[in-house]
This record gives structure tokens, sequence and C-alpha cells, in this order.
């Protein structure tokens, strides 16, 4: 079978004659893009192998996604029961609903890349089973399990709309920079969400922006780091400055206040130690001006100027949260704001300012994260 990361496994087909339908090459193209809306991931995966015109359907329908990458060792503990042999493996999991499902009931297709004992690898699908992980044979490929992981993914990007991606590895990052360098930068791996857990330098997050669709949320996880990290091909990249979301976890960046204010995020989160209180105030005058959306913007180990903050602004639009209580049905959190802590009014509603020694957050008092 010729290798193609865009299958992953070799297609059988069950024909039943009582279901056949007939009549399908005489459908409207509209018509059969609408029918196949209503079907599920597994369905429309055996569906666009049956022929080319099958194909091109399927990749304009381009059914949407989630996408987990991980290693096996990142998997939990029931997992590691029946997987903990493939240690040195690759998952990907796939999570597709069904139209009429909710947002929280996704499903699960999920994949399993190991080794041979060759220098390729192999894919297995697993599925679970009265709380058990089955494995089922799949197709064999010549490269090594990372190449062909992250080859898959980017197969699948050519005829699904991945709206989320995850990636958790232990991969070296000099290994993982080799693969996506191979990689054409014209492929989207993710267009909603992009969430990073991996061990090493920050480098790597770079290597990935070029495959996500401007306005991507970009959330980064690792190990708490003690040293400041300056990483200007990360902090003024493009996709970076434009992602609607930004929140790096476990990471103390040396950005500064100009890179802070170039970002669009209306939801961020980041320990900077070089931003100081004029940054901070400029978010709250574009904010005012009607110029900047802020959902909840928290900065951990600023440098905090209460003054400074609220500097320029109109005394009119600032007012006491206890105030605040008095002039409208605020029913959320209270615990630990103080009754004199700042909220501004503005075109957009209303902004809290809150904050202490060194921590500060921007928030809508009705945003809920």
């Amino acid at each position: 079978m010729t290798e193609r990361t865009s299958l992953l496994f070799d297609v059988v087909f069950d024909v039943f004659d009582d279901f056949e339908f007939h009549q399908w090459s005489d459908l409207p193209v509209e018509i059969k893009l609408h029918i196949l809306k209503y079907l599920t991931f597994p369905t429309l995966r055996y569906f666009m192998f049956l022929s080319k015109e099958c194909y091109d359907l399927v990749c304009k329908v381009k059914p949407t996604i989630d996408l987990y990458l991980g290693d096996v060792a990142y998997l939990t503990s029931t997992k590691q029961q029946t997987l903990g042999k493939y240690r040195d493996g690759v998952e990907l999991h796939i999570y597709w609903r069904k139209p009429e499902s909710g947002p929280k009931s996704a499903h699960d297709y999920a994949l399993l890349f190991v080794k041979d004992d060759k220098e390729g690898c192999f894919v297995q699908r697993m599925i679970k089973k009265k709380r058990k992980y089955l494995e089922l044979p799949g197709t064999n490929y010549s490269s090594d399990i990372l190449t062909a992981a992250i080859k898959s993914v980017f197969g699948l990007s050519d005829v699904l709309d991945i709206r989320g991606l995850t990636v958790a590895m232990y991969s070296p990052n000099s290994r993982l920079e080799a693969v996506l360098a191979e990689q054409p930068s014209s492929q989207k791996i993710a267009r909603k969400e992009f969430l990073l857990d991996f061990e090493g330098e920050p480098s790597i997050t770079s290597q990935f922006l070029r495959f996500l669709k401007p306005g991507c949320g970009i959330t980064l996880l690792k190990d708490t780091s003690a040293e400041v990290i300056h990483e200007p091909d990360l902090f003024d990249h493009k996709i970076f400055r434009c992602a609607h979301k930004i929140k790096l976890h476990g990471w103390k960046v040396g950005m500064t206040d100009d890179q802070l204010v170039q970002l669009a995020a209306d939801n961020i989160y980041i320990t900077a130690p070089h931003i100081t209180s004029r940054a901070i105030n400029k978010l709250v005058r574009e904010w005012l001006e009607g110029k900047r959306l802020i959902n909840a913007i928290e900065l951990e180990e600023v440098q905090i100027n209460k003054t400074l903050i609220l500097q320029n602004l109109d005394p009119t639009a600032i007012m006491q949260f206890k105030d605040f209580l008095k002039v409208t049905s605020y029913d959320g959190i209270r615990i630990g704001v103080e009754l004199t802590a700042p909220v501004i009014r503005g075109p957009q509603g209303f902004l809290m300012v809150l904050t202490d020694a060194n921590h500060c957050l921007l928030t809508d008092p009705y945003f809920d994260n």
C-alpha cells in the first residue's frame, strides 16, 4: 500500500445491498454537500476514498475536528496500564462531534504510533471498551514515529478543519524542529486554539506559529522557569500579536511594554517582570477609546504603580467597586476584591482594575472565562 498520512489505516469496505442508494450520482453537488455535513467523521473517512469525486466533496465540506498529539509518556495512569509498553510511542486523538450533539459530547478516534522492528513505525487504532483499550492493527510507515505522526496532522489538515490542536511532547527540540521545517507553510493545523505542553527551549514555539491561522489562541505550558526568557521571534511574530488569547503558564518572559501593547488578545495571562504600569495604563486608555477589547488581562511579577495606571484618565469614568455594586445588578465574584478597587466605565461597559504588590488584573466583571 502507498503511504498516505491522511489515510492512516487500510480501508476495508463492507457492502450491504439492503442499504445501497443508487441515485447518488444524479444528485446536485449542493445536495451532496448538505448530506455529507450530517455524516460522522469515521463514515466520512471511508467515503472520501471511494473515488476522486468523493475525496473532493469531503475537502469542500471540511468537517471540524480537534486534535491531540502527545507522547505516551504523558498518558494518565488508566491508559498506562494498557499502553505502558509503548512508552516511546506517540498518540494522535481526533475529536469530532455529531451535528446534533452539544459542545461537550466529543467522540474520540484514537491512534497510536509505535516503533516496528526495522527503521520505521506502524500505527494502530485504540478502541476503548469496558474501560480497557483494545489495539487494532493498522498501516506501516518507513519513517520514524515523530515524522509519521506530525505528517499525519498535516495530512488531516488537507481535508479537515482543525479547530484546535494540543501538542504534549518530550521529544528533543532539534528533532521536532527538523520535522516541522519539512512542512509547507501554506498548511494550517489550528484555526481557533493551539496549546503546546513541552520540555525544552521556547524557540520550538516559534516554529509552530507559521502553521496557525491568524487570530488563533495560543496557550503554552512548561515547568516553571526561574530564568527570564527573551524570545523576540515569538513576541514580535505577527501570528502571536494577532492571537485572540495568549496564556503562558510556567514562563517568565522578558516581554517589554511595547511588545505587550502590540498584542491584540483580549484574554492574556503572562509573568513578565519587565512590564511597567505605563503599559497597563495604555491598555486601559485604548479600552476607553474603543480601540481594544479586554475580557481578562492578568499580569504577574510586573512593576505596579497604582497612580500611574490611572494617569490621564477621565476622573468621571472612574468609580470604586462599592459604587459599582450600587449602580449595577452584578452578582459575580467579590471575594478578595477591595471595596475601593477602581472600576472604569466606558463605551464597552465596565473594566475592573485589581492590583497588589506585583500583580495586575484588568477584567470585564461579566466575563465568564
